[in-house]
C-alpha cells in the first residue's frame, strides 16, 4: 500500500520508533485507471483496518543521476510495527485473491523496501529546496560502511542536509528491492546539487555493488 502519486508541493514524513516504514518505487499503467480504483477500494479497507497510514508521495520526473532505473513515483506509508505489517499482508492475500495480480496490472514496476524505524523521524520538505533520494547496495560490509560515511561527509561539506537515513530493510517476496543504505538529502538548489556531483564522482566506490539516485519532488 502507498500514496501512489507524486506532487510538487511541501511533503511531510512523521514516524515513531518501532513503526514499519514502506518505500515503494513504481511506474503507473495509464491504461489501468479502473483497475487502480478497484485495487484501492478493496485493498485500502483491509490495510487501514490493520493500522496502515498512507504517507507522502514524491514525483520522479527528472532523469536519474545515478544507476539504471527510472521510476515515476517514490511512495511511502507506515504500519504500527513490522509484525503488524507482516500480518496485514497475509490478510490482504487472503481477502483479495487477485491482490498481486492487480498490482502487476496497475504498476508495471513496483519495487518495495520496508524498514523498522529506529528513532522518531519528522521533517517537512520546502518547495524552494531540491531533494534527492540515493540508494546504495553493499558489496563488502567494511568498505561499504567506510564509503557511506565518506559520502555523507561529502554531502555535508557541499551544504546538503540529511533528512532521512535508512538501513537494514527488507522486501516482501516478489517485490525485491533492498538497498543496504537509503538517504533523502535536501539541497539549497538544483545547481548546488549538480555542483556537488563532481566531488561525489571522485569518491572511492570500493565496497559498493550498485546504486540508484533520483531527484524527487
Amino acid at each position: 500500500m502507498a500514496n501512489l502519486t507524486g506532487q510538487d508541493k511541501a511533503k511531510s514524513i512523521k514516524l515513531k520508533k518501532g513503526q514499519a516504514f514502506d518505500i515503494i518505487l513504481l511506474t503507473n499503467n495509464p491504461e489501468a485507471k479502473d483497475e487502480m480504483q478497484d485495487y484501492f477500494k478493496r485493498a485500502y479497507t483491509i490495510a487501514q483496518a490493520n493500522g496502515y497510514v498512507p504517507g507522502s508521495g514524491f514525483g520522479i520526473t527528472d532523469t536519474p543521476t545515478m544507476g539504471n532505473y527510472h521510476p515515476e513515483v517514490l511512495a511511502t506509508g507506515s504500519w504500527p510495527s513490522i509484525a503488524a505489517r507482516v500480518e496485514a499482508l497475509e490478510k490482504l492475500e487472503t481477502g483479495m485473491s487477485d491482490f498481486h495480480e492487480m498490482r502487476r496490472k496497475v504498476w508495471p514496476s513496483f519495487n518495495m523496501t520496508y524498514y523498522e524505524v529506529k528513532e522518531d523521524i519528522s521533517f517537512t520538505t520546502d518547495p524552494t529546496k531540491y531533494y534527492v533520494a540515493t540508494m546504495f547496495w553493499a558489496e563488502q560490509k567494511g568498505k561499504f560502511a567506510k564509503f557511506t560515511k565518506a559520502w555523507e561527509a561529502a554531502c555535508q561539506r557541499a551544504g546538503a542536509k540529511q533528512m532521512i537515513t535508512l538501513t537494514e530493510g527488507a522486501s516482501p517476496f516478489g517485490y525485491y528491492f533492498n538497498p543496504g543504505y537509503l538517504a533523502i538529502t535536501e539541497w539549497a538548489s538544483e545547481a548546488a546539487f549538480r555542483a556537488a556531483q563532481t566531488v561525489e564522482s571522485r569518491l572511492d566506490y570500493a565496497g559498493v555493488r550498485h546504486l540508484n539516485q533520483f531527484p524527487i519532488k
